[in-house]
C-alpha cells in the first residue's frame, strides 16, 4: 500500500475539518507539530474562518507547487 499524494492529503484534511474530525487530523500531525497544536485549537481556527468567510461552499483541484 502506498502513501496518499499531497493532494489527496489535502483533501481528506478539508473533509475531516468539515465533519469536524480534528482529532483525525491532528494524528497526521508530525509528533512535535502534535506537540504544540491542540484539537481544542484547530477546532477554534476552523471555527473562527468559517464565521469570518461562511461555511465552505466547493473544493477545487489542489495545486502541488515546489517550495521556494
Amino acid at each position: 500500500m502506498t502513501a496518499p499524494t499531497p493532494e489527496l492529503q489535502a483533501l481528506a484534511v478539508i473533509d475531516l475539518a468539515r465533519d469536524g474530525q480534528f482529532d483525525e487530523i491532528r494524528r497526521e500531525f508530525a509528533p512535535v507539530l502534535r506537540r504544540l497544536v491542540s484539537t481544542r485549537t484547530l477546532r477554534a481556527a476552523w471555527e473562527a474562518e468559517v464565521t469570518r468567510l461562511g461555511a465552505l461552499q466547493t473544493v477545487g483541484e489542489p495545486v502541488l507547487e515546489a517550495a521556494r
